[in-house]
């Protein structure tokens, strides 16, 4: 036997300060608060005597700590309990455990860290120790073979807290399972008309910030804006429904104006993401309706169905697609531009809008006219009190700009009257498309019935069946003979 018997006893000097890890630090009448870290250590003193109660000589001595959870703790290895933990404190590691006058201290946790070895929420927890000598040893095949242990002490120390780690299972004073927990399922809030999650923030800083693998994905602000991350394209969706129930609505809406006069509702803004570096061009805006399945139909868009005064298009607005209808009792108007009244005009810039006034004080000639885009469509009013020419593939204006009459010739504008063209980017020409005559008739081709009425000036009369040649210049009527 060891130093003459058995080692039998072992006096706590200072009961095991069990500051388990994770629980954090108590003081008196302060605000509970959390560090950036601890010492996952747990500090464990003791006296040590022989059999026959005598202090044990001073020196270095090789032990064995173990950590069980459950069991009786009455009997060597624990039987109905699980070794949690292993911990040898070796000389031959030059962490022989220093004895003097019988006393010993040492740090558990420092050979051997507690890693997530062990579950410290768990009420029983048993802590056992082996005396060996105080040679230097190394264990290959179990401490009590190579390093003479005195086998474990029974019984063994059932771990405790102190006084003020008996609140370390809560947070002011709030136990687990008020609080939300990470990858733990489904956490239940079962109160009443109170907020499950309420945060108010009185300084600067987000108030969420997710990221996934160091980027980050979502970011709720302290002004309340949502930010997604620059990682990836995303999605706000409504789940799919269950079978054989249509898809629910998602509506996003502007703020409601507050109560008083002249309280307007907020703007509901959709854009696209604006170009960066250099030459890059800004993101586009795209409103599509569902997708039909078999023999179903697409969705439709309704812009303006309600509580709508106007729709307006900005500029350059294209609109695409086999069919633009306008129905019900709604009208189509084109928009009006500015006035033009410079008497020559080659490659005339009317600017915006679709139709223009021409408004000289002596007769105008339009050599060609810029600002041409493929299917751009405009009418010219002839509102001076002179007629107006439109010059045929004239070489005043730019090849680009040019009016092609569909005639051959220039066309006259007749007081009163209205030409519409529309913009052939194929041939890079502008084209006369329709032309409406003025309330004399001037400038258009009149079909008379059976019985001739008076000539119109300017015009071509044709009257029954006969066949009439263009005669220009001077009014004439046929009649069958």
């Amino acid at each position: 036997m060891y130093l003459g018997g058995r080692i039998s006893r072992l006096f706590i000097g200072v009961a095991v300060l069990f500051g388990i890890i994770g629980m954090g630090a108590f003081t008196m009448n302060r605000p509970v608060s959390a560090v950036a870290g601890i010492n996952e250590h747990l500090n464990f003193q003791g006296r040590l005597y022989n059999a026959q109660g005598a202090i044990v000589p001073d020196g270095n001595y090789n032990i064995q700590f173990k950590i069980y959870q459950d069991g009786a703790g009455t009997a060597a290895n624990n039987p109905g309990g699980t070794l949690e933990w292993t911990e040898n404190w070796l000389n031959s590691g030059g962490n022989g455990v220093q004895i003097k006058n019988g006393y010993l201290s040492v740090e558990l946790g420092t050979v051997n860290a507690f890693g997530s070895s062990i579950d410290w929420n768990q009420d029983t927890l048993w802590l056992s120790m082996n005396i060996g000598d105080t040679t230097s040893c190394t264990i290959s095949t179990d401490f009590d073979t190579d390093c003479s242990g005195d086998g474990e002490m029974l019984p063994m120390k059932r771990m405790s807290s102190s006084v003020y780690s008996l609140n370390s299972g809560r947070l002011g004073g709030l136990d687990s399972s008020q609080f939300v927990q990470l990858a733990q399922g489904v956490q239940t809030d079962a109160s009443s008309n109170t907020t499950s999650i309420y945060l108010n923030k009185t300084a600067g800083g987000n108030f969420l910030q997710l990221q996934s693998s160091s980027t980050d994905v979502f970011t709720l602000s302290n002004s309340g804006d949502i930010e997604f991350g620059a990682n990836n394209d995303h999605t706000i969706s409504v789940a799919t429904a269950g079978a054989g129930t249509g898809g629910y609505d998602l509506t996003v809406s502007a703020g409601t104006g507050g109560s008083g006069t002249g309280s307007a509702g907020g703007d509901l803004v959709l854009q696209g993401g604006a170009a960066g570096g250099t030459d890059g061009n800004g993101g586009n805006v795209q409103i599509n309706a569902g997708a039909k399945t078999g023999t179903g139909t697409d969705g439709t868009i309704s812009i303006g169905t309600s509580n709508t005064s106007a729709i307006t298009l900005g500029a350059d607005t294209t609109v695409t697609g086999s069919s633009f209808t306008v129905s019900g009792s709604s009208s189509l108007a084109l928009n009006k531009g500015s006035d033009y009244s410079t008497i020559s005009g080659n490659d005339v810039n009317f600017g915006s809008g679709s139709v223009f006034r021409l408004t000289g004080a002596s007769s105008q000639t339009i050599t060609g006219i810029a600002g041409g885009t493929d299917g751009r469509m405009i009418t010219l009013i002839n509102s001076s009190s002179f007629n107006a020419t439109l010059s045929n593939l004239s070489g005043s204006s730019s090849a680009a700009n040019q009016i092609s009459t569909g005639t051959g010739a220039d066309m006259i504008l007749s007081v009163g009257g209205a030409i519409s063209m529309i913009y052939d980017s194929g041939a890079s020409k502008w084209r006369v498309v329709a032309a409406a005559a003025d309330s004399a008739g001037a400038g258009g081709v009149t079909l008379q019935g059976s019985t001739p009425g008076t000539a119109d000036v300017g015009n071509t009369n044709i009257t029954g069946t006969a066949i009439a040649d263009i005669v220009q210049g001077t009014s004439h009527v046929y009649t069958p003979d």
